[in-house]
C-alpha cells in the first residue's frame, strides 16, 4: 500500500510502515561511474601523445602529404574496425578518436579523400605480390576509405577514375581488405565487366595457388546475377589454374567457380575444360566428384556413366557428390538441366546413401543446440526429397516409370514411402495434363456411334469391336477359325499362318464394324521409328495393336518393352493401346514361352490373367489384353466324347464349333437383338 501511494502521488495509506532504504545498490552504481570516469580519464591521458603528433601533421594531412601508417590508422578508425573509434557513422567515430575535435576530423576526412589520387598508390601487380607474402599495403585500407568517403559526400555523383586508379581499387577489394560490396564496385559491373573480371582472375589464381580458403568474389560469381557478365569471363579462366590437389578448405571455392561456370559459361569450353581436368589421375577423389558432377549436370548422356562407376568405388565419393550437388540454394539449376533419366540417377545415388531426414522445428529445435544445427545430411535429403517431387510434377511416362524404378530398388528402401507417395500424384498429374475435354458436338457423335473423341474413347471403341468380331466368329457357321491356319488334305487345319496373315484376316473383320471416320491399318508408325502391327486411328489420335502368337518367343516382354515402351509412348496415343494374343493351342511343336516365374499357362484364359497381372493399376487402366482362341475344332466324335465346351468366360473364342442351323439362327438373332 506504501508502494502504491507513493507511485500515485496520492494520499498516505501504508505510509506510516517503518521503511528503510537499502543504500548498497547505490553505493554500488556511484562505484561503477567512478570507474568508468576513470578509465575515460586514463584513455584520455594515453592518446594525448598520439593525438598530438597527429595535429602536428594536419598540414601535411590536408595536403594529400600525410603519413600511409598514420592514413592505416585513420581509415581504421572510419571503418569502425578500432576500439577507440565508436560511432554510427564514420564522421561520429573520427570524433570518437578525436575526443570531438573538429579540425582533426575534417583533416582526416580532406586526406583520406587524397589517397585516391596519390601517385605512391600500388597497382595491381605490387598488391597481389604482397598478399602473397601474407602482407597488406598501408594505403590499401585508406584507398577504400577515400573512395566511401567520396561517395557518402555525394552519393548521386559517379566516382571519375582513371584506368590505374580503378584497378588498383579492385585489387585491394578482391585481395580482402574490405569485406563489404561498396556503390562504385555495383556500378562497375554494369559499366566494365571485362576489366572487373581481368582483375578478378588475377587475385584469384594467386590466392588459390597460395592455398588459401576464402577468396573474395568467387561466391557472387555463382549466387548473385549482378555478377553474371563477370562470370562469363572470369570462371573458367580462374578454374583452369585451379591446383588440382587442392586443400580440402579450398573445395568451397571450387563449388562456387563450378556453379557459376554452369550457369554462364560456354558450354562446349566448360565440356572440354572437364574432360581435361579429368584426365589428370593425381586429382584427389574429393575434387574430382565435384567435376564429375559438374560434367553430369552439363551433359548428363556423356558423364552418366563415369558418374556411375566413380560413385561405386565408396560412400566417401557419394558425399563429395552430395557436397557439391545438396546445397539447396541451386537446386533450380539442377532440375532445370537435369530430365528424367538425370533425376532418377541422382535419386539412385544419394538416396541409397542419405536417407529422409526431418527438420526439427518447435520444442524439438530447442531441446538442444546440437539438435537445432542444420546438418550436411539434412540438406541432401532435402534436395533428394525435391529431385523426387520434381520427378512426381513431370506429366510424362517417363517420370512416371522412374518412380515405379525407384520405388522396386531395394537400396532405397528408406525413400519408399515417399516414393510411392510420390508416384500416386505423378499418376493423377499425368492423367490430368493428358485429358482432353471433348467439346459438345463430339460427345453427341460419340453417344449415336459415331466417331471417338479422344484416344481414350478409340481404345474402348476399337476393344469393344474386337469382342464383337470375336463374338461373331465363335457363334457365326462360316468356320472363322479358317482365315488363321494353313490347310492341309480334306481342308484340315495343317499348321498356322504367318503372323502377317493373321494379322491381316483380323484386320478385315474390324475394318468391317468401325465408323467410317476410324482408320484400321496394318504397320502403324511410333516414336522412334518403331512399328506396330495394327494401328487404328481417327483424326489427330490413333490406338497402337501389337497381335503375338502364343508361342512367340517374346510373348511375355512385348506387352511392356514393345507396345508400353515403344509405341504407347508415341503423344496421339495418349499412352493407350491393345495388347492381342492369338491362341493355336497347346502342342509338343507350338508351347507356351516359360512365364518369368511359375509353370506355362494351359489356357486362353489363364494366358489372358497372367498378362493381365503384369501391368501396373495405371498401365491396366489404358492397355487392354485380349486373347483370341483360333485353335483349330477337334473332330466331332473327339469333341462329343470329351463333353468339355473350348472357351471359357472372358476370352474370345473363334474355333468354330460345330451349331445346328437354329442354333445359329437364333444366336444370331439374340446377337442383333442386343446390338
Amino acid at each position: 500500500r506504501a508502494f502504491g501511494s507513493v507511485c500515485d502521488r496520492k494520499g498516505d495509506d501504508g505510509l506510516s510502515a517503518d521503511c528503510r532504504l537499502d543504500d548498497t545498490h547505490y553505493s554500488h552504481r556511484r562505484e561503477r561511474i567512478r570507474l568508468a570516469q576513470r578509465a575515460r580519464d586514463e584513455d584520455r591521458r594515453r592518446r594525448q601523445p598520439w593525438i598530438a603528433r597527429v595535429r602536428a601533421c594536419e598540414d601535411a594531412l590536408r595536403a594529400n602529404r600525410g603519413a600511409p601508417a598514420l592514413l592505416h590508422q585513420l581509415a581504421a578508425a572510419y571503418f569502425g574496425r578500432l576500439l577507440e573509434a565508436g560511432g554510427g557513422d564514420p564522421p561520429a567515430r573520427l570524433g570518437s578518436l578525436f575526443f570531438e575535435d573538429d579540425s582533426l576530423v575534417e583533416a582526416a576526412l580532406t586526406a583520406l579523400r587524397g589517397v585516391v589520387d596519390r601517385s605512391d598508390a600500388p597497382g595491381v601487380d605490387e598488391i597481389v605480390g604482397l598478399r602473397e607474402r601474407n602482407l597488406e599495403h598501408y594505403l590499401a585500407l585508406p584507398f577504400l576509405a577515400g573512395l566511401a568517403e567520396c561517395e557518402r559526400i555525394a552519393p548521386d555523383v559517379p566516382l571519375r577514375l582513371d584506368g590505374r586508379q580503378t584497378r588498383t581499387a579492385l585489387a585491394f577489394f578482391f585481395c580482402g581488405v574490405s569485406p563489404d560490396e561498396p556503390a562504385w564496385y555495383r556500378r562497375l559491373l554494369v559499366s566494365d565487366p571485362g576489366l572487373v573480371a581481368d582483375v578478378l582472375v588475377r587475385c584469384a589464381v594467386s590466392a588459390l595457388r597460395r592455398g588459401e580458403a576464402h577468396v573474395p568474389g568467387l561466391e557472387a560469381l555463382a549466387r548473385d546475377e549482378k555478377h553474371a557478365h563477370v562470370a562469363d569471363a572470369a570462371c573458367l579462366p580462374i578454374l583452369r589454374s585451379f591446383p588440382v590437389r587442392c586443400a580440402a578448405p579450398q573445395l568451397a571455392a571450387l563449388n562456387h567457380l563450378l556453379r557459376a561456370a554452369l550457369r554462364h559459361a560456354d558450354r562446349g569450353s566448360f565440356t572440354d575444360l572437364i574432360e581435361r581436368k579429368l584426365s589428370r589421375t593425381s586429382m584427389s577423389a574429393a575434387q574430382r566428384a565435384r567435376w564429375l558432377a559438374a560434367g553430369f549436370v552439363l551433359s548428363p548422356e556423356r558423364f552418366s556413366g563415369r558418374l556411375r562407376e566413380f560413385a561405386r568405388h565408396g560412400e566417401r565419393r557419394i558425399r563429395g557428390l552430395a557436397a557439391f550437388l545438396g546445397d539447396e540454394r541451386d537446386a533450380a539449376l539442377w532440375f532445370d538441366r537435369l530430365e528424367t533419366a538425370g533425376l532418377e540417377m541422382l535419386v539412385r545415388l544419394l538416396g541409397a546413401s542419405f536417407g529422409p531426414c526431418d527438420w526439427p522445428s518447435g520444442e524439438a529445435a530447442r531441446v538442444t543446440p546440437a539438435m537445432a544445427r542444420v546438418t550436411p545430411a539434412m540438406e541432401v535429403s532435402d534436395h533428394v526429397r525435391g529431385m523426387i517431387g520434381r520427378l512426381a510434377e513431370s506429366p510424362t511416362a517417363a517420370a512416371g516409370a522412374a518412380l515405379d524404378a525407384l520405388v522396386s530398388d531395394e537400396s532405397l528402401v528408406r525413400w519408399r514411402s515417399e516414393l510411392t507417395h510420390a508416384g500416386d500424384r505423378q499418376r493423377v498429374i499425368r492423367r490430368d495434363a493428358a485429358w482432353r475435354c471433348p467439346e459438345i458436338e463430339q460427345v453427341c457423335r460419340t453417344l449415336k456411334n459415331g466417331p471417338p473423341a479422344n484416344a481414350a474413347d478409340l481404345a474402348a471403341l476399337v476393344t469393344d469391336r474386337l469382342d464383337e468380331v470375336a463374338e461373331r466368329i465363335r457363334t457365326g457357321n462360316d468356320n472363322g477359325w479358317r482365315p488363321y491356319w494353313n490347310e492341309g488334305k480334306d481342308r484340315r487345319a495343317a499348321e498356322p499362318k504367318h503372323e502377317d496373315s493373321c494379322r491381316d484376316a483380323l484386320l478385315g473383320d474390324l475394318r468391317r464394324c468401325l465408323p467410317p471416320e476410324v482408320d484400321p491399318q496394318p504397320e502403324g508408325r511410333y516414336a522412334n521409328d518403331r512399328r506396330a502391327d495394327l494401328r487404328v486411328a481417327c483424326g489427330d489420335f490413333q490406338i497402337p495393336v501389337e497381335i503375338k502368337k502364343h508361342c512367340h518367343r517374346e510373348l511375355w516382354s512385348a506387352l511392356r518393352y514393345q507396345l508400353l515402351a515403344r509405341y504407347a509412348t508415341d503423344p496421339a496415343t495418349g499412352g493407350y493401346g491393345i495388347y492381342l494374343v492369338l491362341w493355336f493351342g497347346e502342342t509338343p511343336e507350338r508351347r507356351t514361352p516359360l512365364p518369368p516365374s511359375g509353370a506355362r499357362p494351359d489356357s486362353p484364359e489363364e494366358l489372358r490373367a497372367r498378362l493381365e497381372a503384369v501391368l501396373t493399376p495405371e498401365e491396366a487402366r489404358r492397355v487392354s489384353v485380349r486373347v483370341i482362341d483360333v485353335s483349330a475344332p477337334e473332330p466331332a466324335a473327339a469333341r462329343s466324347s470329351a463333353g468339355v465346351p473350348r472357351s471359357g468366360a472372358g476370352v474370345m473364342d473363334v474355333s468354330g464349333p460345330a451349331l445346328t442351323a437354329e442354333a445359329v439362327s437364333g444366336r444370331t438373332g439374340a446377337s442383333e437383338s442386343a446390338r
